[in-house]
């Protein structure tokens, strides 16, 4: 009988973001909803380390998943850490929901070695199918809610997000970019290779590939 990978059952984004960490790493997951990633790093990897979440509702499921959690706001930035306390920070579905998204990349990458980021790519086909042709705002599974209700407030693509920026007019953190993703993560099966190298900590054989739903790790 045949084993499921230890990946199998997770969110998309969550089954790279795994990949991705070594064992044994100390990780903060910024918006870490019911703790389901740390849970599941926690369990396969060893990994130690906090969840931080603003909505009441998902602090009880952290507590019986056994997640250290601190409910806070990722907008007042992550000042009750120190410089370089986690090996990986993670930001998955979150970043586009943030007021300040630059000062939350320059927050992680101030108190992590590593930043991994996923968010919905708007300048993915399916997006621009139902902006262009539809005119209509598009609802799928990373982009679930309405016009009217959804959290979203800094929507972007992965070009805007890897485009490397100055001070004066961006972040300034987006400067290695990279993604590898298998095509189940994309919605529409969409894949491109990257002309980034990714670093050797992340190397699990993955193809190299930008996704729709999954943009990238940043390194300092």
């Amino acid at each position: 009988m045949s084993m499921a990978p230890a990946n199998s059952g997770l969110r998309p984004d969550f089954a790279i973001i795994a990949e991705w960490i070594r064992p044994g790493s100390r990780v903060l997951d910024l918006g870490c909803g019911d703790g389901t990633l740390m849970k599941h790093l926690a369990q396969h990897k060893n990994v130690g380390g906090y969840g931080l979440e603003l909505d009441d509702i998902y602090i009880p499921a952290c507590l019986r998943n056994g997640i250290n959690v601190i409910q806070t706001d990722l907008d007042r930035g992550l000042a009750e850490f120190d410089d370089d306390s986690f090996d990986c920070v993670v930001l998955s579905l979150t970043l586009q929901a943030m007021h300040y998204p630059a000062q939350l990349l320059r927050e992680m990458l101030r108190v992590g070695t590593i930043g991994i980021v996923t968010f919905p790519n708007f300048g993915h086909w399916h997006v621009r199918y139902h902006i262009g042709l539809r005119g209509r705002m598009p609802i799928n599974t990373a982009l679930p809610n309405q016009w009217y209700d959804t959290p979203n407030i800094h929507l972007c693509t992965l070009q805007d997000f890897e485009t490397p920026t100055r001070p004066a007019s961006g972040c300034g953190c987006c400067r290695t970019c990279w993604v590898r993703s298998p095509s189940t993560v994309s919605p529409a099966g969409s894949r491109r290779t990257s002309r980034a190298r990714p670093p050797a900590a992340g190397a699990s054989g993955t193809t190299p590939a930008r996704s729709p739903v999954c943009p990238p790790p940043l390194r300092r």
